[in-house]
């Protein structure tokens, strides 16, 4: 880890943002307990009570591991509601219900967790982070301009192969821009010229009287 632990908490944060789903639920804990208790006082069953905290749970498991909140606990509790909600008012619901509920919620962080893994790790069960949508689209931008200079600046690229006897290759981009013209069956301005130029008709000349 790249910075020095000061607490549990701490810890648990460093390896949730890694997707360690059991760090995730350690580390919001009170809160997961908090959202089940809210949603048993309005009026929900066990089943409907651990269906819904466990999509908005598993949703914000994934926000985590990709946007890293400053404030964690903050931004968990404000996500789920829980900023005016007194949880100990629901000291009414039984402690089997909570022991499934907990069960659940576990339960479904690590499909998520197995889902998320699929999608990219570091080889050592770690999920990699994905970059947020604005550095996304400042990368795709400069991908985009980067091969566009490549095809319109008459650029050559040659490449060699030490282990290859030496051989050279050679990209060129205005071949290949001339190739994809002409499978698009577009004309280009400036070759419907030239074309117009060549297939012009020949001067006109008056015809000559032949004297017989």
């Amino acid at each position: 880890m790249n910075k020095k632990i000061t607490s549990e908490d701490h810890l648990y944060a460093q390896l949730a943002r890694r997707g360690d789903p059991a760090a995730f639920y350690a580390l919001f804990n009170r809160h997961i307990r908090g959202l089940y208790i809210l949603l048993r006082s309005r009026d929900k069953d066990h089943s409907a009570a651990c269906g819904d905290a466990a999509a908005v749970i598993t949703l914000l498991y994934r926000k985590f591991i990709s946007h890293n909140p400053r404030n964690a606990q903050k931004w968990f509790a404000g996500k789920c509601g829980l900023k005016r909600f007194d949880a100990a008012a629901g000291s009414g619901v039984a402690e089997t219900d909570i022991a499934s509920y907990s069960r659940q919620i576990n339960a479904a962080l690590n499909r998520a967790y197995s889902e998320r893994l699929d999608r990219g790790s570091d080889g050592k069960g770690n999920i990699k982070g994905e970059r947020v949508f604005p550095l996304r689209l400042i990368g795709g931008a400069v991908a985009v301009a980067s091969v566009g200079f490549l095809f319109f600046s008459g650029t050559t690229l040659s490449i060699s192969f030490e282990r290859f006897d030496s051989k050279e290759y050679r990209l060129s981009f205005p071949d290949v821009t001339k190739k994809l013209w002409n499978m698009s069956g577009f004309v280009r301005s400036a070759d419907a010229g030239q074309r117009h130029a060549s297939e012009s008709p020949p001067a006109y000349t008056e015809p000559t009287e032949s004297h017989e």
